[in-house]
């Protein structure tokens, strides 16, 4: 960033930092695993697997209106890391100890509730408008990318709506999807940030006069 200055692929960045955290949190809360602060369910690691996904379509939203030279505060590398950091510590505490009080995902013996469903729902609407609002930015180089990763994210969360079990093939299948849906961001966040600064001064010394 200090090289680029390009507060999109900044903003991109510090949220991939929140959902990994999340995602990690989903990870450990899996039954099988050991104890993660408070005992382990199907239900507690859908509550970190909802909340990641609900804040990477909006943040993926809000990031389409974000210009690479934007200057806000708001926008900076010390409040986006602040919250991106802020916001799973207290995603943590309200799971691990308030999980009484969340709406129910799943059921054992039932399966997924509406309420996941619904989220998941909301989740695909979200990356829609995503899609519609990034078409605007088609000319950039690496907007094809993050087109890519949405449509991608949308066959993810569509699936994840159909499984009875958390071990089950339909459950397998939307994680591959979401592999491959980061792949093709950080290809587009690689494209950014790495490679096309350089072929920028490629280009500036090659158009220098002899």
């Amino acid at each position: 960033y200090d090289q680029s200055q390009n507060r999109h692929t900044l903003f991109l960045s510090c949220i991939f930092l929140g959902i990994g955290l999340l995602d990690f949190m989903h990870t450990l809360s899996f039954q099988g695993m050991p104890v993660f602060i408070t005992v382990n369910s199907t239900n507690k690691t859908l509550q970190y697997w909802l909340t990641a996904r609900t804040f990477m379509a909006a943040s993926f939203l809000l990031s389409a209106y974000i210009q690479p030279v934007t200057r806000s505060f708001y926008l900076s590398k010390s409040v986006l890391l602040a919250i991106n950091l802020a916001l799973p510590v207290l995603i943590l505490v309200g799971t691990s100890f308030y999980l009484d009080h969340l709406p129910v995902a799943f059921l054992e013996g039932e399966g997924l509730t509406p309420f996941k469903k619904n989220s998941e729902y909301l989740v695909i609407f979200l990356l829609c408008l995503s899609i519609a609002a990034y078409w605007r930015r088609l000319a950039e180089p690496h907007t094809l990318y993050f087109i890519s990763a949405f449509v991608v994210c949308i066959f993810s969360e569509a699936v994840l709506t159909g499984y009875k079990t958390a071990f089950d093939t339909y459950n397998l299948l939307g994680h591959v999807y979401k592999i491959i849906a980061f792949y093709l961001i950080y290809k587009g966040l690689f494209a950014t940030s790495i490679k096309n600064p350089y072929c920028v001064l490629a280009l500036s010394i090659a158009s220098r006069p002899a």
